[in-house]
């Protein structure tokens, strides 16, 4: 019997890499080769915290599954990745904390860095910049640079509609069978913020804690592109198109958000 083989480039990656760049170049601009136009002030504003921005996890109501939130499929004879997206919906951030400290923005942003306990004990400062159109904060020193969620994921369960094996019947758990990777803070803030703050975890999917999903990284928190959530298995069933997989992440507050992919469109 010949092998089958299945492919997917991943959707949107040069796009985002492209906006992303544009970004850090702009930033590049006007922070050291635009004095003219942005002139640094003597407002300033210290905060002792990593994470610049927090996020929620994106859903829809009435729990249904999200399409195209899984982002890619690699998919090969002896392997398969799957990639869940981690663009979340913002929640707070330090410039609402800093423009408007009594918002629901800044409350947010409040709530999740004592419920991490993400009070860095290396500072952060931020200036205030002004041009002719205005003004806006920048960092100007220290780590709050990091974008993460606000909520944590205690679980991830992984289903199929169809059978995974003769093991693995439709609606199995496959969890077992998968390795997760994505990126945390977490561990940075247990060592007591010393060395690299991002973390990359990579573990068994039914052997994760809850423990191990704090602080996991919003895809954007990297100006290259980030890190999304993966998931890779070395047991192929040889009907891979006839599946559609979901992936549930059941959260902190016991909600269970799902996110689906027909993998069928993945078959070359």
């Amino acid at each position: 019997m010949q092998k089958k083989s299945y492919l997917c480039i991943r959707k949107f990656d040069f796009l985002h890499f492209m906006k992303k760049l544009l970004i850090i170049l702009a930033a590049a601009y006007f922070s050291v080769g635009c004095i003219d136009s942005y002139k640094q002030t003597d407002r300033t504003f210290n905060i002792q915290s990593t994470v610049n921005a927090y996020f929620e996890f994106i859903r829809v109501k009435e729990n249904k599954p999200i399409p195209h939130t899984i982002v890619a499929a690699y998919i090969s004879w002896e392997e398969m990745t799957i990639l869940l997206s981690l663009v979340g919906e913002h929640t707070g951030s330090i410039y609402d904390l800093i423009d408007n400290p009594n918002s629901d923005n800044a409350t947010a942003y409040k709530a999740a860095q004592a419920k991490f306990g993400d009070y860095n004990t290396n500072t952060s400062t931020f200036r205030y910049y002004t041009n002719k159109d205005g003004g806006e904060w920048m960092l100007e020193s220290g780590p709050c640079y990091y974008y993460c969620f606000s909520e944590q994921i205690t679980k991830i369960s992984i289903t199929s509609n169809a059978a995974w094996g003769a093991d693995y019947p439709a609606g199995s758990e496959l969890g077992s069978l998968f390795v997760a990777e994505f990126a945390s803070l977490a561990p940075y803030v247990k060592r007591g913020f010393t060395g690299t703050p991002e973390t990359y975890i990579k573990k068994i999917v039914s052997e994760l804690t809850a423990d191990d999903m704090a602080l996991m990284m919003e895809r954007d928190w990297n100006i290259f592109g980030g890190q999304d959530l993966s998931f890779t298995t070395t047991t192929i069933p040889e009907n891979v198109s006839e599946h559609t997989i979901t992936i549930s992440l059941t959260l902190d507050t016991g909600e269970v958000i799902k996110y689906s992919e027909d993998l069928a469109k993945y078959h070359i």
